[in-house]
């Protein structure tokens, strides 16, 4: 019970502002940023963080990713900027952010399969799966996995992925489609095996 009363007035601490803007604008505005960063924390965080793992193969940086994202929100806000569709807008700022930070560290080893998250834990049989849709998920190239992942894991339709890629429907469907085709071949070779 006394933890439960603990959790609840943590919710209630007001942001803590300077003596200087108590009770102004800028206090509401700094209250009104961090109820959307942790809304929208609370909702796509753990989500956006498996999209970030699945492009830059590193759980280090993926949390640096999502430490850029939510910056750069926090100032977009801040500065006025209204954002229409939250979960559009962050997939969007973590594509970007990792693309960025995978062309600033081109120079480092690419992802081998160990590197990629196992995407459910369960029994050994699970895992093999899960190794084996890894494996052949690391086999895809980037953009056909980038498409691949936000449509089986994000639940992104193909409207959502190719506004948020800068593609045509067409397009994203097409990756979709190839990525899947070329899994699936990977997937019963490694079986065979």
């Amino acid at each position: 019970m006394g933890e439960k009363k603990l959790k609840k007035d943590r919710q209630d601490l007001p942001v803590p502002v300077s003596r200087d803007i108590e009770g102004t604008k800028e206090a509401e505005v700094l209250g009104s940023v961090r109820l959307q960063v942790e809304a929208a924390w609370a909702e796509y965080g753990k989500r956006l963080y498996w999209f970030a793992l699945t492009m830059v193969c590193s759980g280090s940086d993926a949390e640096d990713v999502l430490q850029n994202v939510f910056l750069g929100m926090v100032r977009s806000v801040e500065r006025g900027g209204e954002i229409r569709n939250m979960r559009a807008y962050l997939y969007r700022a973590v594509r970007n952010e990792a693309l960025r930070m995978k062309r600033m560290r081109a120079s480092e080893s690419s992802a081998d399969v160990d590197q990629l998250p196992l995407l459910v834990e369960a029994n050994q049989h699970v895992v093999e799966e899960a190794m084996d849709v890894s494996a052949a998920l690391s086999k895809l190239p980037e953009q056909q996995r980038e498409v691949v992942v936000l449509k089986l894991y994000h639940d992104m339709t193909f409207d959502e992925i190719a506004n948020m890629a800068g593609i045509s429907l067409n397009t994203a469907a097409s990756r979709y489609r190839y990525g899947i085709e070329k899994m699936r071949r990977v997937m019963e070779a490694r079986r065979e095996v």
